[in-house]
């Protein structure tokens, strides 16, 4: 929905959700992770929208983009994003195949080409 559509109560769910929720979840793994002694990784999950919004998604592409500010400090643990192109997944499940396309035009030379398919071929780089 256009940002100009959008409802305050709907754009602070989705920021509720895919950016305080992710900053939640990192300060308790953090803090778990200073406690204990461990270093280690924590990986998000971006979107190719969080650079740039497409119609629609701006409250998504900002809640995506607000994780790249997260940080840790000089603890011996990394916050990496990753920020795939178009996944078939539920969520993307009523677009056309054009607009699934669409997209992907733009990058047909580039590295968001070899992201086209689904969620089990992203999670090869988070492990």
């Amino acid at each position: 929905m256009r940002l100009t559509e959008l409802a305050v109560e709907d754009f602070d769910a989705v920021i509720g959700t895919n950016l305080r929720g992710v900053r939640l979840l990192a300060r308790a793994e953090i803090r778990a992770m200073t406690v204990s002694g461990r270093r280690g990784s924590i990986v998000n999950t971006l979107s190719f929208v969080a650079g740039a919004a497409t119609a629609g998604t701006s409250a998504y592409a900002a809640s995506k983009a607000g994780l790249n500010a997260l940080e840790v400090g000089p603890r011996g643990i990394r916050v990496n994003n990753v920020a795939p192109g178009v996944i078939r997944t539920p969520m993307s499940a009523g677009l056309s195949d054009d607009l699934y396309e669409a997209p992907l035009s733009a990058f047909r030379n580039g590295p968001i080409s070899a992201w086209r398919g689904g969620p089990l071929k992203c999670a090869g780089v988070c492990v």
